[in-house]
């Protein structure tokens, strides 16, 4: 193992250690130093010769390796790095007409690999490193949601690694490198990829997209968990069920303010308090805090924060490539020692029926709520009207089922009253699992705004209804327009689980005679998800003596999901 951290522009120029890996691919098979290098440079070769007329590089291997070593392969060459906000057809397609770029996706890389297992490398390894000829580009979103390309020297991202290293190597040096967030995001890249390859650690070359995946990793690795708020919120539950989790040495959260009740269930199984960092694709990481400490950010080294006349955050940084305080949307506090207090977004203030609203102080409101874990506002600009897209809490699911959407939704405007005018409230409410994120972890509001649009429906297609006693069998039809699949993930659309209570409640109520205030949910799964199109089979037993429904949704021999649900 490499203990000495080597820095990026420097990284290709020193030979890997024999036996030294660097990463997992697959099922736990071991990538070594040498091949990675060898790899590297042969592709480095390659671009120096047969694309020597191409200056700048699309990259987008949805492959980790294919990405790192392309990644480090264009930069020893001194070529401009492109890198999409994500590998979507249409976006790789506009972002290499714009650059004029060449394209290097998996099936390019792989097929150049390749060719390097027959080639002799031996010229390849006498290359001149140009690593300080290159630039990086990468893509942030921008105010109205539209990616902005943000363009830095190489060794702005390198001096960013190495104060890293400086902060939290202590705690991951050994350990395991995986990451819930995308390899091709300006916190992913630098956390997951670039720093334990800096660094002389092993990397996970796949994407944790459940948490039991980390499970398999634990009996041969200690974890440093390269994570987001979206993942953390989305996966508490499932998290909180275990007893412990001495297997994870390091976990860091950045995309988004971690909520404190999140990191509050975290303490109890985490063994360490969840770094969070602060910052942004323009100002690389700027500040760090333990929400459970307070919400004040602590700036990393290499860092100072100043305020303008307006209350906007100036940030004066070695990760920025640029030696002119950069601005950005947020209003901060300032406090004593380089450390700061977020107020919110300047881009969030907005105009409601000639009112100025802050949309950061009423999400905030809202998740103090007894009923809302986390919410997020959208504008509808046609009718000047404010829409919620919100995620409730234990409490606001048990009202939703006993009450309905539409008392709850009555009670939630009863309560933003007493902070804001009626004017101003949100007039339409959307309720999900989670919150829909973008590829780079953060809420998506074209996802959020789509959970408005008229074409969708909140009904599923009842095919057959049978009823027999206490026993309710309905087959039910999921169509494609349903509003519900349009909170979660564009690329994985499912059902919600508090749809599926709130069906099977409704179902029992009309068909099979309950007539009684809800009470609790037990014994709760999910196995299976359901997306649309598909065709499920929803059993309900009601035992009226005990006053209890059970519940199961099938495909066929496979439940996606049994619950029980209680009425007083």
């Amino acid at each position: 193992m490499m203990h000495k951290f080597i820095p990026l522009l420097q990284l290709m120029d020193v030979d890997f250690p024999d036996g030294h890996a660097i990463g997992l691919c697959g099922a736990g098979q071991e990538v070594y130093g040498m091949n990675f290098r060898r790899d590297v440079m042969c592709l480095a070769e390659s671009f120096s010769t047969h694309d020597n007329k191409c200056e700048h590089y699309v990259l987008s291997c949805e492959n980790q390796y294919n990405f790192l070593v392309s990644f480090m392969a264009i930069s020893f060459a001194g070529r401009h790095i492109v890198i999409p906000p994500n590998l979507k057809p249409r976006t790789i397609d506009e972002i290499s007409a714009l650059c004029g770029g060449c394209l290097l996706d998996d099936l390019r890389v792989s097929a150049l690999l390749e060719n390097v297992k027959t080639a002799d490398s031996s010229s390849a390894m006498r290359l001149e490193n140009k690593a300080a000829d290159c630039f990086v580009t990468m893509y942030t979103s921008g105010s109205t949601g539209a990616s902005v390309p943000v363009t830095k020297h190489l060794s702005a991202l390198g001096a960013e690694i190495e104060m890293f290293h400086h902060h939290w190597s202590a705690q991951t040096h050994g350990g395991l490198f995986v990451s819930s967030v995308a390899h091709y995001h300006a916190y992913g890249l630098p956390f997951h990829l670039l720093w334990p390859l800096c660094a002389g650690d092993v990397i996970l070359f796949e994407q944790i997209t459940y948490p039991e995946a980390l499970w398999d990793y634990a009996a041969d690795y200690k974890l440093n968990f390269i994570s987001s708020p979206a993942f953390l919120n989305q996966h508490a539950k499932a998290l909180e069920e275990k007893e412990t989790l001495e297997f994870l040495r390091f976990v860091s959260s950045a995309g988004s303010c971690l909520p404190l009740l999140t990191a509050q269930k975290m303490a109890t199984v985490f063994p360490a308090p969840i770094v969070e960092i602060y910052g942004s694709t323009e100002t690389g990481a700027i500040a760090t805090r333990n929400v459970l400490d307070g919400a004040v950010w602590h700036c990393l080294s290499g860092v100072a924060m100043a305020q303008d006349a307006q209350g906007n955050a100036l940030v004066n940084s070695a990760y920025t490539g640029q030696k002119e305080p950069f601005t950005i949307s947020d209003t901060i506090e300032m406090h004593e020692k380089n450390s700061f207090l977020l107020k919110g977004r300047t881009d969030k203030i907005v105009k409601i029926h000639e009112k100025r609203v802050s949309l950061t102080q009423m999400e905030k409101i809202c998740a103090q709520s007894s009923w809302i874990a986390l919410a997020h506002l959208v504008v509808f600009e046609n009718s000047n009207r404010l829409g919620c897209v919100a995620v409730l809490n234990d409490a606001g699911l048990n009202v939703l089922a006993r009450e309905g959407k539409r008392a709850l939704v009555e009670h939630l405007k009863e309560y933003l009253c007493q902070s804001f005018d009626l004017v101003v409230v949100p007039r339409k409410w959307r309720f999900v699992d989670a919150l829909p994120v973008n590829d780079m972890g953060k809420v998506s509001q074209t996802a959020l705004l789509d959970l408005f649009a008229s074409h969708l429906t909140s009904e599923y297609t009842l095919k057959k209804l049978s009823v027999e006693g206490s026993v309710l069998s309905a087959v039910l039809f999921m169509p494609k327009e349903l509003l519900y699949f349009d909170g979660h993930f564009d690329e994985i659309p499912i059902l919600p689980g508090v749809v599926q209570v709130h069906w099977a409640i409704n179902l029992a109520c009309e068909h099979l005679g309950v007539n009684a205030d809800f009470s609790s949910i037990d014994h709760l799964k999910f196995m299976r998800v359901i997306q649309p199109c598909d065709t499920v089979t929803l059993n309900i037993y009601y035992d009226e003596d005990k006053n209890v429904i059970e519940f199961t949704y099938k495909s066929g021999d496979v439940k996606h999901s049994v619950g029980k649900v209680r009425f007083a």
